[in-house]
């Protein structure tokens, strides 16, 4: 389906047609100059400022130069190098949990688990409210952009900036992780210390949100969906299916938007150019035409090409991280997950257009 809503917003739910707007050069991550899309506080925010020099806002050829930066550290081989980091860090949280009878699962491991491996990577040792609440302030203020949400989102961004300011200028203190890894890259590329900044504040913010809800959202698929529990603990194999199933069936990410360069037409319909146009994941990555029972969770489903990461060349960047964190964390929580039992009435969501936001999953362990 395509339509359009009472302030013009362009609608795409088709797998197709998402995937189209994905891949196709003549939409773009940056709005026209007189777009009018956002107020006047937001377009002259601090969070603006910072956001305009993240990749997932950038078209190429300053997307091509931002994505050779972190391909530099984020290759297949990192992964190697980190899975002991990650395991002992999801170890560590499980044991905590398991000594517990009344949890939140959001809190006590989904936000845990990135906020400990980020810290880890950066070599940084900042607290995991501290980083849920950057995250957070920064995710609300995307999403809807309300005048209070301006407010905190321009707090956090100068809290953010001034932290790794401040850990940028003493090389001595960066002899490791990520932020010896930008700064060698700041080096090379003679990039100013704002770029590498924007880079720290996208990896940190970007590093929490898909992966914390992935793994909320997961639990409660599993544990609404026993028998595909039961077969997932019988054969363990197919954790890396059943993780990509977890990310098509109960997408994090509700919608990627782009504008379009010129005018475009799909089958019957002509979008004109320096149009904003909204590409539905959740929907795509149940479009029957792609996917066989798309309402059927299934934990065996094969060829699952969803979109929740993207794809083409804004495919998430650190994607195989993600995955690689989701794969280890649910290969240790499957042994457990048959005790846990939901409280399905203290759930709670956040009413965000951008993201299925997962704030709060009580569970009583049995």
């Amino acid at each position: 389906m395509i339509f359009q809503d009472e302030r013009g917003t362009w609608h795409l739910t088709r797998y197709d047609h998402v995937k189209l707007l994905l891949l196709d050069p003549r939409f773009s991550r940056r709005p026209p100059p007189d777009a009018g899309y956002m107020h006047q506080e937001k377009s002259q925010s601090r969070l603006e400022s910072m956001v305009s020099k993240w990749i997932l806002y950038n078209d190429p050829p300053e997307h091509t130069q931002m994505r050779s930066y972190f391909s530099s550290f984020l290759q297949p081989n990192f992964l190697k190098t980190t899975k002991n980091i990650i395991t002992d860090i999801t170890d560590h949280l499980l044991r905590k949990l398991l000594n517990k009878s009344n949890f939140d699962f959001m809190t006590c491991f989904a936000a845990a688990l990135p906020t400990s491996v980020l810290n880890s990577l950066f070599g940084t040792q900042l607290s995991q409210e501290t980083m849920r609440q950057w995250s957070s302030s920064v995710a609300a203020a995307i999403d809807h952009a309300s005048p209070a949400d301006l407010e905190n989102a321009t707090t956090t961004v100068l809290a953010m900036e001034q932290y790794f300011a401040d850990k940028l200028s003493q090389p001595e203190s960066c002899h490791t992780g990520w932020l010896r890894d930008l700064l060698f890259i700041k080096k090379q590329n003679q990039l100013s210390l704002d770029d590498v900044i924007a880079m720290c504040t996208f990896l940190l913010i970007a590093g929490q949100e898909t992966l914390q809800l992935s793994l909320g959202l997961g639990v409660i698929a599993l544990i609404n969906h026993p028998e595909q529990l039961a077969k997932l603990q019988q054969d363990v194999n197919n954790i890396p299916n059943a993780v990509e199933e977890i990310l098509r069936f109960c997408s994090p990410v509700r919608k990627l938007c782009r504008w379009t360069k010129e005018a475009i037409q799909i089958e019957k319909i002509i979008i004109p150019a320096n149009q904003l146009v909204v590409g539905l994941i959740q929907q795509a990555n149940h479009d029957p035409e792609q996917f066989v029972m798309p309402e059927r969770f299934d934990i065996a489903r094969r060829n699952n090409r969803h979109l929740t990461f993207g794809c083409g060349i804004h495919n998430c960047i650190g994607s195989l991280l993600a995955r690689f964190e989701m794969q280890i964390a649910f290969n240790k929580l499957l042994p457990h997950l048959h005790r846990f039992k939901l409280n399905t009435n203290e759930i709670k969501f956040l009413p965000y257009s951008s993201f299925h936001y997962l704030t709060h999953l009580p569970i009583e362990l049995h």
